[in-house]
Order: C-alpha cells, then structure tokens, then sequence
C-alpha cells in the first residue's frame, strides 16, 4: 500500500526568489510579567520625556509626544493609560516642587499640567485613529503614500487642532489671550518637532525587528487598506507568453 505522503497531493513550497514580508511571521505574544515589564519601561521613558508644562510653555519640543504615539501604535490603544499615568506622575510632581520648595500648592500649575496630560493622551489616541483608521497608513511606514498620510495627519491636522485646544485652554486658566497666534505656532511646532523626529524612525526601524522577536504582533490590515487592495491596477500584473499572448498571474 502506497503510504499518505506519497499518495496525497503536493506540498506548495514558495519559491525562494519570493521574499515574505516580516510582519507575516506569527509570533509569541509575551508573558504577563514581559509585558508588565514593557509597560513599566514605557511609563519611565514617557516621564523622562515629558517637558514640564506648570508653567503654560510648550518647551523647544516634546519627544513624548512622539513616543507615546509610537506606544499606541505598538500595542493598542490601552498604551493611551500609560500617557496618562506618566501625565499624572507628571502632576504628582508639580504638587511636591510647590509644597517642598515653595510652600504651597499653585492651582494654576496643576490645572496646566494636568490638561497637558489629558490632551497629550487624546492627542496620541486621536493622531493614530486619524492615520491608520482614516488614512489607511502602513504601521511601519514602509511606503511613500504612508509616508505622506502620516506627515499630512500627525504633525500636520492633528497637532494643529490640538494645539488650538492647548493655547484656548491655556488661555482660560491663565486669563491671559496675548500674543495667540505666536503661542499658537509654538504649541504647533513643539508637538510637530517631537513627532517628525521620535515616531518615524522607531516606526520604520524598530517596529519589524520587534515583531520578529514577539514582543508587538504583527500589522492587520484595515478596512481601509483591504479596500484599497481590490482597486483597479492593485492587481496581478500581465506577462507575455512566447507567442504572443497575455497571461493573468505570475
């Protein structure tokens, strides 16, 4: 009697001029301890990162601004807690520089602080809704058309709307409305600086490596880019057979 594996039907092994992209590797999803440890790191680093804001000045630029973009892109929406946490350590701080060092609380300082938190969090959230959801943009950047999707929707639509919520909420609790659209600009260009120089290169260079070791999963695809896959010319391209005639398919 023939045995299975002969008798069954072939095996389809890909070709090895064809390269498989990284990302369809399916890796292990981390222990409950490596990704409580991955968590606690990100918070450290969002601290580290996060200009102080008690004052109403934006700062030359905030790289927090993009690494917590890059954290919500790696692992969801949940990293959006790990913004606010460091926002809220943030605020814990203003409370004890103003009670050590000055005697007091300043109400004002904290409020500034504390609605830097909150719209740095719903900054990080609502820029990568806009890119990925929206835009249809690839995770890793690894394309022009993502490439200008993100460049148009996070340091260009995103950060200006929320640096007018900045410098309105700014101006309520400081009472003062003067020199708007400089404070404007530079609420703009210190989000702006802080995403184009953080998020892109720990998107492009980071992001296959990390989903080859497990500790992100690998890129699904959305509505968006599924839809844009079946489009005319998304398709198969055409070769000449020797006499003549088209082929569909490679």
């Amino acid at each position: 009697m023939a045995s299975p594996s002969k008798t069954g039907p072939p095996v389809a092994r890909p070709s090895p001029d064809v390269a498989l992209p990284v990302e369809s590797v399916r890796p292990y999803w981390p222990s409950p301890g490596v990704r409580l440890l991955l968590a606690f790191s990100g918070l450290i680093l969002l601290v580290l990162s996060k200009p102080t804001a008690s004052s109403g000045s934006p700062g030359l630029w905030a790289p927090s601004a993009g690494l917590g973009l890059v954290l919500v892109a790696w692992f969801g929406s949940w990293a959006g807690l790990l913004i606010l946490g460091a926002g809220l350590i943030a605020v814990l701080q203003t409370v004890l520089i103003g009670t050590v060092f000055a005697g007091r609380v300043d109400a004002a300082s904290i409020s500034l602080t504390a609605i830097d938190a909150l719209l740095g969090t719903a900054q990080a959230l609502a820029a990568w809704w806009a890119y990925r959801r929206l835009g249809g943009g690839a995770r890793a950047l690894n394309d022009p058309q993502s490439a200008v999707l993100f460049v148009l929707l996070v340091p260009g639509l995103t950060a200006v709307l929320f640096a007018v919520a900045h410098v309105v909420l700014v101006g309520v609790v400081l009472e003062e409305w003067t020199d708007f659209p400089q404070r404007l600009a530079q609420w703009w260009l210190s989000r702006a600086l802080g995403l184009l120089a953080v998020a892109p290169p720990l998107l492009t260079a980071a992001t296959p490596w990390l989903v080859r070791l497990g500790l992100i999963r690998p890129e699904t695809a959305t509505r968006k880019q599924s839809a844009d896959a079946g489009h005319a010319g998304a398709g198969a391209p055409r070769r000449r057979r020797p006499g003549g005639r088209r082929r569909v398919g490679a």
